[in-house]
């Protein structure tokens, strides 16, 4: 929302894709699971998982390593310019998303069947709620990373133009909350002293600060991405080397 100009709706369905791409693979899993087994579907999902992250990663591209080597001429920043759909970036992101989701709904619907069928028919439940509460819980804590480490890495990356008070870099809201106000005091011709830019470069300062938020989020997206495919790519190759040995729990019989 804050940087490709999508509204919360449209944030929301793009964000939906990936539980889209889970339901083919979810429903599937189970009938797949003694054709292939545990390892294919499991650390294969995973595997998968990492590389639709890797495509989305491509959503966003690594801009240049400068602030003053991006597009110097940029009288005003509208939707159409930073808009990832400009730069076909839509495309890698909605299927990055669908590959991952085909991925992990294949991973977790399997792992939840054999947790559960694994375990002797009067601990079923408290396996079911291990696995329930394990789930959420990997879920919540990888929310917390990920945005964790999207916020610092955008400190780490924004280079705010000289003069500009640093504690306008803490966060893209912030950044973006200063362009507003230099925008805002360049319209009235008025002197933005708490931003300690001249008047005559408000304008200028404005969009300096509007496109050095799009070059930090971008990049800390990328590598968010890269470190998410990596750790996704680690639990498949752990998986993979536990799984290798061990079959499917056998079919229940048939009443």
């Amino acid at each position: 929302q804050w940087v490709a100009g999508y509204s919360p709706l449209e944030s929301g369905l793009l964000a939906s894709v990936l539980f889209v791409g889970t339901l083919p693979s979810a429903i599937l899993g189970g009938l797949w699971t003694h054709r292939l087994g545990l390892r294919t579907l499991i650390a294969g999902g995973l595997a998968l998982a990492a590389v639709g992250m890797l495509v989305a990663a491509q959503a966003l591209p690594w801009h240049a390593a400068s602030l003053h080597e991006t597009v110097p001429a940029m009288a005003s920043v509208t939707a159409d310019t930073i808009h990832p759909a400009s730069r076909n970036g839509l495309a890698w992101l909605v299927g990055g998303l669908l590959l991952a989701g085909f991925g992990l709904g294949a991973t977790i619907s399997v792992a939840s069947t054999t947790i559960v069928e694994s375990a002797p028919p009067e601990r079923a439940g408290m396996a079911s709620s291990v696995e329930e509460v394990s789930y959420e819980f990997g879920a919540l804590l990888a929310i917390a990373v990920q945005g964790s480490l999207l916020s610092g890495l955008y400190v780490v990356f924004i280079e705010l133009p000289p003069g500009t008070d640093p504690a306008a870099g803490t966060d893209i809201a912030t950044t973006l909350e200063w362009a507003a106000r230099a925008g805002q005091a360049a319209s009235q011709t008025t002197t933005p002293t708490d931003l300690q830019q001249p008047a005559a470069g408000a304008t200028s300062l404005a969009t300096a600060l509007v496109q050095a938020a799009h070059v930090a989020f971008d990049r800390s997206y990328t590598v968010v991405m890269y470190v998410s495919a990596l750790f996704l790519a680690l639990g498949a190759f752990v998986t993979g080397k536990l799984l290798g040995s061990v079959s499917p729990p056998p079919r229940p019989p048939v009443p």
